[in-house]
């Protein structure tokens, strides 16, 4: 049974365009609910369960990182326009941690422990990445895009695109909303 605030969660997924995508995906994917064809493309409707149970993984490890004292995100972005939202968005707001936006995983050392790192449409499995995370304190990762892995190593994922600009400023704003408790 869903409690209210899941139940809010789940229809405002709903209401908005956050369970659409733009591309066709395989009909074997278990987040996928439904494509259709249109008139010179087609859309898919990702599965709501699936897509709310991730999301609620992300703001687990959003609020697990909020109770401890010293903590990092690394958020790692290609689009070179949103590396630039996201810094504007978090200059303008004192949440209480450490940030760092880049358009590529390597991060400099650090002594603390509790780090993020939130990959937006990378796909870097290897294990060489990740010994080098390992060793940069870095256990916990969230990766947000549609390619579909054999090996998550470890990791979180949202199913979702991210180069449409509503979805990734419902991230950010996700990320504000646990972070800014004033």
């Amino acid at each position: 049974m869903l409690n209210k605030k899941k139940f809010q969660l789940l229809k405002s997924f709903i209401d908005s365009d956050f369970l659409f995508l733009n591309k066709k995906l395989k009909k074997s994917n278990r987040y996928l609910d439904q494509s259709i064809k249109l008139e010179g493309g087609s859309v898919s409707y990702l599965n709501s369960i699936e897509t709310l149970k991730s999301v609620k993984q992300f703001l687990r490890v959003l609020q697990f990182l909020y109770s401890k004292d010293k903590k990092t995100i690394h958020i790692v972005l290609k689009n070179r326009q949103f590396i630039k939202i996201a810094e504007i968005f978090f200059n303008k707001k004192d949440l209480g941690f450490y940030y760092s936006i880049k358009d590529s995983v390597n991060v400099q050392n650090s002594e603390v422990e509790d780090q993020l790192l939130i990959l937006f449409d990378h796909l870097n499995n290897n294990s060489l990445l990740l010994k080098k995370l390992f060793d940069k304190n870095i256990f916990l990762m969230n990766k947000i895009n549609t390619k579909i892995e054999k090996s998550n190593w470890g990791s979180y994922k949202v199913y979702n695109e991210v180069d449409d600009f509503k979805k990734f400023l419902f991230f950010l704003v996700l990320i504000e909303l646990i972070f800014n408790k004033k």
